[in-house]
């Protein structure tokens, strides 16, 4: 192959690859402003909730709020949605997220091993 037509080809197929490579569509870069998140007291069992705020710290610290103890933990939602569920023989808990609330639902209880004195708290999904 003649050299030019090589190197011709070669910088065609790099400016290509480099100008691919910018059109990635902006959505699957782009960060979501709808935050949410759950907290919990372990001492206490009390929670709370905080949906729709336009930062994740906005969102921890109105759901720590609401939970009212100095122990609250605190899970961030971000565009999805969150479930909280605890057992009430042992006091362990456990949440999770996911796209929708029935799926929330399904992994926390997954996670606590789907024991029958295992009971939601609550749930709820950024959007609500």
């Amino acid at each position: 192959m003649n050299l030019n037509i090589k190197r011709a080809l070669t910088g065609g197929l790099l400016a290509m690859a480099a100008s691919g490579a910018m059109l990635v569509p902006a959505q699957a870069s782009a960060a979501s402003n709808h935050w949410g998140a759950i907290s919990y007291s372990p001492s206490t069992h009390a929670w709370g909730t905080a949906i729709n705020f336009s930062s994740a710290g906005d969102a921890r610290y109105v759901a720590k709020d609401k939970c009212g103890q100095s122990d609250c933990q605190v899970m961030t939602l971000n565009d999805n949605c969150g479930a909280l569920v605890r057992n009430t023989s042992t006091n362990a808990f456990w949440w999770a997220y996911a796209p929708t609330r029935t799926a929330a639902r399904a992994q926390a209880f997954e996670f606590a091993g789907w024991n029958p004195n295992t009971v939601l708290l609550t749930s709820t999904c950024v959007g609500d």
